[in-house]
């Protein structure tokens, strides 16, 4: 099930890392049982903001190829990142709507 938590207004200025580190979205996450997907290069739980384990959020970006596992994925490791994806195509797909309904709605006004 794809739940919204937050939905931010369009920023040409920050990426994705940058506007959850700027408008604080871990604290929609704090102690929440959903989870949150990323691409490869999101970080949701870095040291600095680990005061608790409580304070550790459910994140989930894919398993990466690198020097640390001879730059091949486990087939557990390749199914993940499979299911990953399935899950990702969701919500970039219900982005687009969104943009394209905020996009119509302004054009009747």
């Amino acid at each position: 099930m794809l739940h919204i938590t937050y939905l931010s207004s369009d920023s040409h200025l920050l990426y994705d890392q940058g506007l959850w580190n700027v408008l604080q979205l871990c604290n929609y996450f704090i102690e929440s049982r959903w989870g949150v997907l990323g691409d490869g290069g999101f970080y949701f739980n870095p040291a600095h903001h680990i005061q608790q384990e409580e304070d550790r959020i459910n994140g989930f970006t894919p398993h990466k190829r690198g020097t640390e596992n001879n730059y091949t994925l486990s087939p557990e490791q390749k199914a993940f990142n499979n299911h990953l994806s399935k899950l990702r195509v969701v919500v970039e797909d219900t982005i687009s709507c969104m943009k394209k309904f905020v996009a119509y709605t302004a054009t009747i006004q």
